[in-house]
């Protein structure tokens, strides 16, 4: 299989987009030379946890956006907010936690802390320029965050408006979907956001109540799981019906395995490690949807 591949087409002609994950701009270039459709997800806490960035420094956040959006342009970015709480507490002042994965973390953690988040949508919104700014919120559980987050993006935006005079660039915002009470109320949730965005490895931890890490568990681990696969399904249902893309990411996204089965429950967009973009595209090309579809079921 060649390194440079375009647009995954299905064996029957559906049009899918096989985006990669990054943790910096040096990430880049490894999803270009692999025939990737863009950043899926760019995992911004990362920065923090590799030092690139210091203590939440704005100047230094916005020089490695710039920096990622000037090495991927003409195509599509997608930057998750720090996904950042009580598990990743030596990239900060702030105190571990009894259970840091149940605990503040992701847009629970930016909330309880509006200096970070505001610091971080003022480096990426200044970074885009006139370029569309694509935004996704981690740990979604409720729609309630969703507007407060847009809320702040809209004071962010209009605080740089009246200091530079220039309008901003189009912002789009997405929600992980990796919680089960988000998947709940996945549609009231759609209704709010531009995009959304399923955290299989995260979803899964949680839906069946088993650490992502844990090794005595591992096999209630179940990617294939009915009533797992069966939540693919209904938020790719709802998000067509609502006219609102869904990217899939996680382990599932990155292994070819996966993909003939995840095309049959309705997903067409991908986010995965980007040296399977190749595989994944080589899969989708080989693929029937409709039979996809049937054994899916």
């Amino acid at each position: 299989i060649g390194r440079i591949r375009s647009l995954a087409q299905s064996a029957d002609g559906t049009i899918c987009t096989v985006y990669g994950n990054i943790r910096s701009h040096l990430d880049v270039s490894l999803i270009n030379s692999f025939g990737g459709d863009g950043v899926g997800l760019f995992r911004t806490e990362f920065l923090l946890l590799e030092k690139k960035i210091g203590k939440f420094s704005i100047d230094l956040q916005q020089e490695e956006y710039r920096v990622a959006l000037e090495k991927n342009k003409g195509k599509e970015m997608v930057f998750r907010l720090f996904d950042i709480g009580g598990d990743k507490a030596d990239i900060s002042d702030f105190k571990n936690e009894v259970n840091p994965a149940l605990g503040l973390r992701g847009v629970r953690f930016l909330l309880a802390n509006p200096d970070i988040l505001v610091g971080q949508l003022t480096a990426l919104m200044k970074a885009s320029g006139c370029r569309e700014l694509k935004i996704l919120l981690p740990m979604v559980s409720d729609s309630s965050e969703v507007l407060q987050v847009n809320s702040v993006i809209k004071e962010v935006a209009l605080g740089l408006r009246s200091q530079t005079g220039e309008m901003l660039t189009r912002i789009l915002v997405g929600s992980m979907l990796e919680v089960p009470s988000s998947v709940w109320i996945r549609e009231a949730i759609l209704e709010l956001v531009d995009f959304v965005s399923i955290g299989t490895n995260d979803l899964i931890q949680y839906f069946f109540a088993i650490g992502r890490e844990s090794e005595q568990d591992y096999t209630f681990f179940q990617p294939t799981h009915p009533a797992f696969l069966n939540i693919i399904h209904n938020i790719a249902i709802s998000a067509k019906k609502m006219g609102k893309p869904v990217i899939l990411c996680g382990e599932m996204a990155s292994n070819p395995l996966y993909t003939p089965l995840l095309l049959g429950l309705g997903i067409r967009i991908f986010s995965s490690s980007p040296r399977e973009i190749a595989q994944i595209k080589h899969v989708i090309d080989k693929v029937d949807i409709k039979e996809a579809t049937q054994h899916a079921q």
